[in-house]
C-alpha cells in the first residue's frame, strides 16, 4: 500500500496519497514506518507541523524507521516551528 502513496506523491497527485496513507494507518495505526513515510509526505508538501507530529509518532513507535526513513531530524523540524 505504501508503494501506491508513493506512487501517487511522484505523480503529484497528493490527495489520493494522502488517501492512501490514511487507509494504510487504518489497517496498521501502530506501524511506525507509515507514520514516517506519512512524515516526509507532510514535509515535502510544506505541512511542517503535521510533519514533526507524524516522524514524532514513528519516533515513539520505533526509533529505527524514524532514523533510516526520515531525511531530516526531528529536532531540526522542531526547530523550523
Amino acid at each position: 500500500m505504501l508503494h501506491l502513496a508513493r506512487a501517487h506523491e511522484q505523480l503529484q497527485q497528493n490527495d489520493q496519497a494522502l488517501e492512501v496513507y490514511q487507509r494504510a494507518l487504518k489497517i496498521d495505526p501502530n506501524n511506525a514506518q507509515i507514520f514516517a513515510c506519512l512524515g516526509r509526505f507532510y514535509r515535502h508538501t510544506g505541512d511542517q507541523t503535521k510533519a514533526l507530529e507524524a516522524f514524532t509518532h514513528s519516533y515513539d513507535l520505533d526509533i529505527s524507521w524514524s532514523n533510516s526513513i526520515s531525511p531530516i531530524n526531528i529536532e531540526d523540524l522542531k526547530n523550523r516551528k
